[in-house]
């Protein structure tokens, strides 16, 4: 007789394969980007997400330069080395840095917050401390509640 496929452990496989890969993918994008915006003079770059209804998107990103003035994203290409090319936004030799600010936002929701899309979904901002290259995510989920009561009369 044939063994049948566990499908539950299939699954767990594949999850915790795609979860190797995406933090891989994060911890690529993070060190490709302080650079080229240090050197762009960019102090923060702060990227704001919606999603809701099964649906989502990154809504805006804002980039303040060290003078603490609203500025436009350098117009920059960043080069991507061959071991790299797992990444989702390197089917190109390089890639526009603000692509590459997307692109990591999307991997981190995707490890962080799985499911932010989902029903009421999630609202919040990755923010990039370009000189401190530090990377925070804040995620506010939203959700439907209730409270019942039952009485008898």
């Amino acid at each position: 007789m044939e063994q049948l496929a566990n499908p539950v452990a299939d699954f767990a496989n594949q999850l915790r394969d795609r979860r190797t890969i995406v933090q891989a993918k994060l911890e690529t994008l993070k060190a490709a980007v302080i650079t080229p915006l240090k050197e762009a003079g960019i102090a923060s770059v702060t990227i704001t997400f919606d999603g809701y209804g099964d649906s989502g998107a990154i809504e805006e990103i804002d980039y303040t330069n060290i003078a603490g003035e609203v500025c436009d994203c350098p117009e920059v290409q960043l080069e991507i080395a061959p071991d790299q090319d797992h990444l989702p936004c390197l089917d190109r030799s390089s890639v526009a840095l603000s692509q590459a600010l997307e692109d990591l936002a999307y991997l981190a929701l995707e490890q962080h917050h799985p499911g932010w899309e989902v029903n009421e979904g999630s609202i919040g901002t990755l923010t990039i401390n370009v000189g401190e290259a530090s990377f925070t995510l804040e995620c506010e989920v939203r959700f439907i509640d209730y409270e019942a009561h039952s009485t008898e009369l």
